[in-house]
């Protein structure tokens, strides 16, 4: 089961906070970090004007709860440029977060879209 919780809209250059409860439907919020790491995240976007690509580096942290992960994901430095000004509800982010360790497979995550225009 997966479910998403801390959501926080991503402006530019802003941070999008995205978690997922692995294997439980309860996300526990007090837990020592597992783990964590930094990688370059190449972005292909579709836009309204063609479709697009960034690099840019996203922080990835998990949590253990028993036999279940908590998985955060925070955007480092935005990716958004655009020449024309996106309206609210233009972007929907998503990933898809590549497991690796004991267990392999992958998650995908969501987070809401743009709750206001996000100017040229």
């Amino acid at each position: 089961m997966v479910s998403h919780n801390q959501r926080r809209p991503a402006g530019r250059g802003g941070a999008l906070t995205l978690a997922a409860a692995l294997a439980g439907s309860v996300v526990l919020l007090t837990a020592p970090a597992a783990h964590a790491d930094t990688v370059d995240v190449d972005y292909q976007c579709k836009t309204p004007i063609g479709d697009k690509s960034a690099v840019s580096p996203i922080d990835i942290k998990s949590v253990a709860s028993g036999g279940s992960y908590k998985l955060t994901m925070s955007f480092e430095k935005g990716v958004s440029s655009s020449p024309v000004e996106l309206g609210k509800g233009a972007m929907h982010p998503s990933a898809l977060i590549k497991l690796g360790g004991a267990e392999s497979g992958t998650v995908s995550v969501s987070g809401p879209a743009n709750d206001k225009a996000i100017p040229a």
